[in-house]
């Protein structure tokens, strides 16, 4: 059996970005959610950039940001269920804020040892402006639990396999199932990335 290893997405699984968004920016992030750029009203892309400029050049954005409730339970969960538990979170696109690459990563990895009980060193942070996809191991057995439909179905198309975070009582139940029936209900390739 391939080891199992988890990828965990910090913002909307483990840190409440939707609260800080709409508490420090006024901009409910459910809008762009899953959702392409050219798919936007011109109000929403400027919400957009206002969003993207909080989270890549306030430091406060991610410093006060809360963990959602059950944070430290879900990490240890997976940590108690798997062969290794990574934290992988993603990074702002914009390159007019690139720049701040380097402080966003230090400031997140500190929130996370911080803010998930038994996290000590950054060694399993990992803090990127890449796909998640690129993470995709094919001699392991690679778990994305990420609340972005689009990272779940583009980690599928390289040999990952997805849980598609709703909320923690449903990624409990689908990691219950992977570990007794060695199965995962993975995401249909050809579903569109749209909110609904």
């Amino acid at each position: 059996m391939k080891k199992r290893v988890c990828f965990l997405d910090v913002d909307g699984v483990l840190a409440d970005f939707s609260r800080q968004a709409r508490e420090m920016c006024h901009v409910d992030s459910h809008i762009f959610k899953d959702r392409p750029d050219r798919e936007l009203t011109s109000s929403e892309k400027v919400s957009q950039q206002k969003l993207f400029y909080f989270c890549d050049c306030v430091d406060d954005f991610w410093k006060t940001m809360k963990p959602t409730k059950n944070a430290s339970f879900l990490y240890n969960y997976c940590a108690q269920h798997f062969d290794e538990v990574h934290f992988l979170s993603g990074f702002c696109p914009s390159p007019e804020y690139a720049t701040r690459f380097d402080r966003v990563k230090t400031i997140k990895e500190n929130w996370i040892r911080q803010n998930i009980r038994g996290i000590r060193d950054s060694s399993k942070i990992i803090v990127t402006p890449l796909s998640k996809k690129y993470f995709v191991n094919p001699m392991l057995d690679s778990f994305l639990i990420d609340d972005m439909k689009k990272n779940i179905i583009s980690w599928q198309k390289v040999g990952g396999k997805g849980i598609l975070y709703s909320n923690d009582r449903e990624v409990i139940r689908a990691i219950h199932t992977i570990i007794n029936t060695h199965s995962v209900h993975l995401l249909p390739l050809n579903i569109q990335s749209k909110s609904h």
